[in-house]
């Protein structure tokens, strides 16, 4: 049996489930955001988008080349406010995506056991060395 749901499904879900004020525990699949998520054992908490979409945001969006749904990192705001993003691990870029492209917003996640929020000490240094590598490949 197959853990994996029909886009559609989890679309409504999703929006059910922020529609009550609620987060969702989702379980991506792939491997675009290694290290700091394994695509099989890790979790992530979604939830409903701000206003404004940051820069280093964990994002959940609809790619606009081939509708798939993506969760990658916001490693650019263009002067005309869409977004270049891209995996921790991967060197191709989404340019371009805009901000009704962009479905929800990762909270915290769960890497090897240990729950991990925006704020924590660790995650921050991960940003740090995130940044570094944007800025020597942009």
């Amino acid at each position: 049996m197959s853990d994996h749901i029909i886009k559609e499904d989890f679309l409504f879900l999703l929006n059910e489930t922020f529609d009550k004020g609620e987060d969702l525990l989702f379980i991506p699949t792939g491997n675009g955001m290694k290290p700091m998520l394994n695509g099989t054992t890790d979790s992530v908490v979604l939830t409903k988008k701000n206003e404004s979409i940051n820069l280093y945001d964990v994002v959940l969006y609809i790619r606009p080349a081939d509708g798939s749904l993506v969760l990658h990192r916001v490693i650019k705001v263009n002067d005309d406010n869409s977004y270049v993003i891209s995996g921790d691990s991967f060197d191709v870029r989404d340019n371009q995506i805009v901000y009704d492209d962009i479905i929800a917003v990762m909270k915290s996640f769960k890497h090897k056991n240990t729950t991990y929020t925006l704020d924590s000490r660790i995650y921050k240094m991960y940003i740090k060395i995130i940044r570094i590598k944007n800025y020597l490949e942009i």
